[in-house]
């Protein structure tokens, strides 16, 4: 029998606070060819979900009206731009 690793949680990365968990959640698909202003990013890297280990930045992004929203990006150049900005 192969044993199962622990997969990881927002609460492990984050403990109880949660990323800006009052404004709405947009999927990336929504995010995907439209211009946003990246306000705030936390990278995650190593966490361990449903398809192994990876790194994925949370962004707080705001639209030309203002509006702020948050989603997640998987993206390896997403990622490594975001951890040298």
């Amino acid at each position: 029998m192969v044993k199962k690793e622990k997969r990881s949680s927002f609460g492990d990365v984050y403990g109880a606070k949660e990323f800006h968990e009052d404004l709405p959640k947009l999927p990336l698909a929504d995010v995907v060819g439209v211009q946003y202003l990246v306000k705030e990013a936390r990278i995650v890297e190593g966490f361990k979900g449903k398809f192994g280990k990876s790194d994925f930045a949370l962004l707080l992004i705001e639209n030309d009206a203002g509006e702020l929203a948050t989603t997640l990006c998987g993206g390896m150049v997403v990622v490594e731009k975001m951890k040298k900005a």
